[in-house]
C-alpha cells in the first residue's frame, strides 16, 4: 500500500542518519471506538471497541520537544441497535470502518513531572487517513439522500503517554489519543445524522519504546542513568 511504502522510506532515511540518544522506535498493539452520529459511547465498550496497531520513529531534539512520525491502523464500529433513542432504532444503520493513519505529532516531554524514569508527554499534530467505509440499512436511514465522500480526509490527534525506562534503551508506554476528523462520514452518514458535527474517534495502545545509545557510556540524551550527562554538569541535577 502507498501509505505503507511511504512511512517505510521515511523510517530508512530517519535511522540511516545514525542519530544517538534523541532517535527511538516505537510499536504496539490495542484498540479503537467512534465518537459520531451513531452510538458512541464515551469509554470503550466491548461492542464498540476494534482491534487498533501502532508504529512509529521519534526523534528529542530539545529536553522538553519532540516529534513523531507513526503509521496505524485501526477499525471502529458503530450500530443504531446499541441506542435506546426511537429515532436512531428506526434509522437501523450500521457501520464499520477501517481507518489506516499516517501522520506527524509534536510532542511536550515531562507533562506531569521532571523524571528520567517515568515517561510522560503530550502530543498533538496532523494525520492523513484513508477509510473504507462498510455501511448496512435496515430502516429509514436508506431513505436519506447522501452526499458522496472521499476516502482520503484529514485528522487531528490529541493525547498523552504514560510509561516507564526499564533500562538505557528499553521503555514501556500506554498511549491514547482523541482524532477530531474533518469529516462527517466516518460512520457512512451524515444528512441522516447531524451534518453539523464531524466525526471523531479515540484510540488507545500498550507500546513498546526502544531509544538508541548516546551521549556518556552509551547514555541517551535524557541521562537515564547518569544524569550528569545533562548540559555537561558533574553532579546530579533534578529537571531541567
Amino acid at each position: 500500500m502507498k501509505f505503507a511504502k511511504i512511512f517505510i522510506v521515511g523510517l530508512m532515511l530517519v535511522v540511516s542518519q545514525q542519530v544517538h540518544g534523541q532517535l527511538h522506535l516505537f510499536g504496539g498493539v490495542g484498540g479503537a471506538y467512534y465518537q459520531g452520529d451513531m452510538y458512541g459511547a464515551v469509554l470503550p465498550t466491548l461492542k464498540t471497541t476494534c482491534f487498533s496497531w501502532k508504529v512509529g520513529v521519534g526523534y528529542d531534539f530539545h529536553r522538553r520537544w519532540g516529534v513523531r512520525a507513526h503509521y496505524s491502523k485501526a477499525s471502529v464500529h458503530g450500530s443504531d441497535s446499541y441506542s435506546d433513542e426511537a429515532f436512531a432504532q428506526a434509522r437501523a444503520v450500521t457501520f464499520t470502518t477501517k481507518i489506516t493513519d499516517i501522520g506527524v505529532t509534536a510532542k511536550y516531554k515531562h507533562l506531569f513531572k521532571k523524571s528520567y524514569r517515568f515517561i510522560n508527554y503530550g502530543f498533538f499534530g496532523f494525520d492523513y487517513m484513508n477509510m473504507n467505509v462498510a455501511r448496512t440499512d435496515a430502516g429509514t436511514g436508506a431513505l436519506v439522500t447522501e452526499d458522496a465522500f472521499g476516502a482520503t480526509q484529514w485528522n487531528v490527534p490529541v493525547g498523552i503517554g504514560l510509561g516507564w525506562w526499564f533500562s538505557a534503551h528499553w521503555g514501556g508506554v500506554f498511549e491514547g489519543s482523541y482524532h477530531y476528523s474533518f469529516t462527517d462520514y466516518l460512520d457512512g452518514i451524515s444528512n441522516a445524522g447531524n451534518p453539523k458535527a464531524n466525526d471523531s474517534y479515540i484510540d488507545f495502545h500498550l507500546m513498546v519504546v526502544y531509544r538508541f545509545g548516546g551521549g556518556k557510556g552509551g547514555k541517551g540524551r535524557d541521562g537515564l542513568f547518569d544524569p550528569s550527562d545533562l548540559n555537561n554538569v558533574d553532579c546530579p541535577r533534578w529537571g531541567y
